[in-house]
């Protein structure tokens, strides 16, 4: 059994910390997908809210982003993205919108992987409303084009931001 004031990787390169991370996330993938081909509609609601409650937790740990600019959140996003071995692009990137490109899921889903998928984007989502912006998601996944695009902005209303 580990000790509490033990670490899992100390000594480690932060190289080799990132392909365990990496690997884990691809392993992860494997189950969401076996749970939904299983469980179907409720293999989806069941992912959907492992998702969540981490993202709630993940939320505590960074509130001092709370009503920050599309960009800090959307840089938030993008750092666990390539973290977890996703293949990202920026593409907009400014105060009031932030739009990036993931080319490689860094959970392994593929164009047939829509359900899982769907589950697990709910961090997205829930991430952006606390932040206090809007989150909107567009998959493009064909034979030709497996990406997701990825659309951070503020919502406002009477020249106002509303923080939600």
């Amino acid at each position: 059994m580990q000790n509490k004031e033990e670490k899992p990787f100390i000594g480690l390169p932060l190289e080799v910390q990132l392909e365990q991370c990496r690997g884990a996330a691809i392993s992860f993938g494997k189950l969401c997908r076996a749970i939904c081909e299983s469980l179907g509609t409720k293999g989806v609601k069941m992912i959907r809210n492992v998702f969540l409650t981490d993202c709630e937790e993940f939320c505590k740990k960074v509130s001092y982003l709370k009503g920050s600019t599309p960009q800090e959140i959307g840089m938030t996003l993008v750092g666990l993205l390539v973290s977890w071995g996703a293949e990202v692009t920026i593409l907009e990137d400014s105060k009031e919108k932030f739009t990036y490109k993931v080319y490689k899921c860094p959970l392994g889903f593929t164009p047939e992987d829509k359900r899982p998928c769907s589950g697990v984007k709910a961090f997205d989502y829930i991430f952006a409303k606390r932040m206090g912006i809007q989150f909107r998601l567009v998959h493009r996944r064909t034979k030709d084009a497996n990406y997701c695009l990825n659309t951070l902005y503020e919502e406002e209303r009477d020249g106002e931001r509303q923080v939600q």
